[in-house]
């Protein structure tokens, strides 16, 4: 069972899960994906520190993902593509991030007290394993991404920081 993995069986538990991984993102709209193609060519031309600095794919999908949900829940009929970058650009630089999905199966089902490994902050679970905390297996030191990203916003046009 999912919940009661140790770390070294986690990879296993990931691989598994792939599939699912891959349906959430592919499931997304096309202007999402879209926008994480954009968000993952920018990735790639950041001169990162090392590997530990540069954020894996996945958690930048999902950052998009949940970044590109927040702006169209509210009913606007003018979103743009700056507004779904500068919550991407708060999203990242929230110390206290918590992202959660119900696609596959209820937060509420997985209390985190019951995980083998519990989980730190910033928590960005992943839609296709309850105890899988993408900000922490994907990214090591989130330091050097949030300065990145808040430079990034800023040579926008129309600047950044809103």
């Amino acid at each position: 069972m999912a919940m009661q993995q140790t770390q070294e069986d986690q990879p296993y538990y990931i691989t598994a899960a792939c599939e699912r991984q891959t349906e959430f993102v592919a499931g997304q709209p096309e202007k999402c994906k879209e926008l994480i193609r954009v968000v993952k060519a920018w990735c790639e031309g950041v001169q990162w520190r090392n590997t530990g600095s540069k954020p894996g794919e996945y958690l930048l999908s999902l950052l998009v993902i949940a970044a590109y949900q927040i702006i169209h829940s509210d009913p606007q009929t003018d979103v743009t593509d700056k507004d779904v970058f500068t919550e991407f650009a708060e999203l990242v630089n929230d110390e206290s991030l918590e992202i959660f999905w119900n696609e596959y199966y209820f937060t509420d089902n997985y209390p985190r007290e019951l995980f083998q490994e519990p989980f730190t902050l910033p928590i960005v679970q992943d839609p296709a394993i309850p105890p899988h905390n993408v900000a922490v297996t994907e990214l090591k030191d989130w330091g050097q991404f949030r300065k990145e990203v808040v430079k990034w916003l800023e040579k926008m046009p129309g600047g950044g920081g809103e």
